[in-house]
């Protein structure tokens, strides 16, 4: 059986067969000046993520910008904080079906006449 990239040839060729099809490069929380550098060197587009304003495209992890994560990177801007609401959504929730309030009238569906 012969394995590709055991050998120097075929090593090198697969390089650059795998470089010939990358799409984008993703760069994660690296120094800013390296990630503007990275961009303007590169063919391909950049996504930063903590990485530089001039990549270009940007993400986020949605949990960390929505305020759901305890802990979060030093590159994350908090969009919201609905971990509190979610809180208060669950809890009503839980406490209206242990008091059997719900579902009500409006949450369920009736017989249909004939």
């Amino acid at each position: 059986m012969h394995h590709h990239g055991h050998h120097h040839g075929t090593a090198n060729t697969l390089k650059w067969s795998f470089l010939a099809t990358i799409l984008f490069v993703v760069l994660e929380a690296i120094a800013e000046p390296l990630g503007r550098r990275i961009t303007e060197q590169v063919a391909i587009p950049t996504i930063g993520i903590g990485a530089s304003v001039a990549c270009d495209g940007q993400i986020l992890v949605l949990e960390d910008m929505l305020g759901l994560s305890p802990r979060v990177p030093k590159f994350v801007k908090r969009f919201g904080e609905l971990g509190p609401s979610i809180e208060r959504a669950v809890k009503g929730y839980a406490e209206e079906v242990r008091a059997r309030t719900f579902p009500g009238p409006d949450n369920v569906y009736g017989m249909r006449k004939k």
